[in-house]
């Protein structure tokens, strides 16, 4: 969550303080208003670094581009050490624009198109991590003609994720025929295997799994191709303490009761670190193996807790209000995740009400929240929805109305401009038309 200066706490009689940091900065930029916190951002990101430091010596980090691309946010963590996991032209591009050196950046996606892929072979990139047979063809023909190296990973899918779409076979009797290939070329080195599990994972066992399975998988190519993996990427997919994903029958029940699910516990990065680390450790001596460099790719983990989004009370009809912000473009998702909701400035007040919480396109599934249960509410309130830092900022659009300014909240006391609310000519910059009035 955002975390402003002490003074911009509620007092205990619920009412707003005008000299808030929070306040000053709505005041001048408005709602709707995403919020982010550089300090929250450096602490996540040093935090992570830390926990596995301290029980692994080969680690390297990838932040998730996809999670939350604002460039400013991603200055912030690459000056904290991480490198650029992207999963698109236009994200390695952003990188590279960012100063983000090749040699720190991994390539991952179910689609990369062959446009792509010859850049990033051109460039040399860390790695290009495979995800299906045909993508092995179109590198293994790009290396040909470039007549350059290029380091690869193969992404196996996840065990605990068995609907996804992503990666090659388990099975090493499954994998074989693509290894013989990657053996044979001249060009294909292959340099990890990546073990990317899932999303909001509350568990370490899926990971240890995954090292297990990895070593074993390992063990088979070096006893067979003479070949040593020097990479082991993990991926990311790290639950988070503010908010998490809600099953099916956890949705319905929200729509048509006042159903409040808990979030639940999350794995602590220290015991998360120290279970992984152990693991590696363990099974490649088992093996026989080198122990490899430990990549990890976190998003939510680093930027979720770290923004917030404000909307203001535009209308109140009895128990629904709405507000000036659309739940179907810049809060998609709440579909399918639970985040928690205040009023600010009445944070200390009792909730003792239940609202409908709507959003102001014209589209009647545009709803926040069905039943949320928060103090009595009043026209010109500001509502906060927390945590909104992963997936929000990615997942917005200009339906109807222009997206969102982003501020960023500079050392708990003054914000700082990074992203510009849109304006009609932005909405419409891209627009092919006869009309002379565009």
């Amino acid at each position: 969550m955002v975390d402003a200066k002490p003074e911009s706490g509620c007092a205990m009689d619920g009412k707003n303080n005008l000299n808030s940091p929070i306040n000053k900065i709505i005041e001048q930029y408005k709602t709707p208003l995403h919020i982010v916190d550089r300090n929250k951002i450096q602490g996540n990101c040093r935090g992570f670094m830390r926990a596995f430091q301290g029980n692994y010596v080969c680690v390297d980090f990838f932040y998730s581009y996809k999670t939350n691309s604002a460039p400013a946010i991603l200055e912030v963590i690459h000056d904290e050490g991480f490198g650029a996991e992207v999963v698109s032209g236009f994200e390695l591009e952003l990188a590279l624009r960012l100063g983000v050196k090749p040699e720190r950046i991994i390539f991952n996606g179910p689609a990369k198109t062959a446009f792509e892929i010859e850049k990033a072979i051109d460039l040399g990139i860390k790695l290009i991590n495979l995800d299906s047979p045909d993508e092995l063809t179109i590198v293994s023909d790009l290396a040909d003609k470039i007549r350059k190296k290029v380091s690869l990973g193969l992404r196996i899918r996840s065990a605990y994720d068995k609907t996804a779409h992503f990666g090659f076979p388990s099975y090493f009797n499954e994998l074989t025929p693509f290894l013989e290939r990657i053996k044979a070329s001249k060009y294909l080195d292959l340099k990890a295997l990546h073990l990317h599990q899932g999303t909001d994972i509350r568990k370490v066992t899926p990971y240890l799994k995954a090292v297990k399975r990895a070593a074993r998988l390992l063990y088979a190519i070096k006893k067979t191709f003479g070949t040593e993996i020097e990479f082991l990427d993990l991926g990311g997919g790290l639950g988070i303490a503010t908010a998490r994903h809600v099953n099916y029958l956890e949705r319905i029940l929200r729509m048509v009761s006042p159903y409040e699910p808990r979030i639940k516990d999350v794995i602590q990065l220290g015991y998360f670190s120290s279970k992984i680390c152990t693991s590696l450790n363990d099974e490649f001596r088992k093996f026989g193996l080198k122990l490899p460099r430990l990549f990890l790719e976190p998003g939510r983990a680093i930027i979720a807790d770290a923004q917030d989004l404000f909307l203001s009370v535009v209308r109140i009809k009895g128990k629904t209000v709405i507000v000036n912000g659309g739940a179907l473009s810049f809060a998609l998702p709440l579909r399918s995740e639970l985040h928690d909701v205040d009023v600010l400035g009445k944070e200390c007040l009792p909730r003792r009400e239940y609202y409908k919480v709507c959003g102001n396109l014209c589209a009647s599934s545009d709803i926040f929240f069905d039943h949320a249960r928060l103090p009595s509410i009043e026209k010109g309130d500001i509502m906060i929805i927390k945590g909104t830092g992963a997936y929000f900022n990615s997942l917005s659009s200009n339906f109807s109305f222009p997206l969102p300014a982003v501020v960023m909240l500079e050392d708990g006391i003054r914000g700082k401009l990074i992203r510009r609310r849109e304006g009609f000519e932005d909405m419409v910059a891209t627009d092919i038309t006869n009309s002379k009035l565009l």
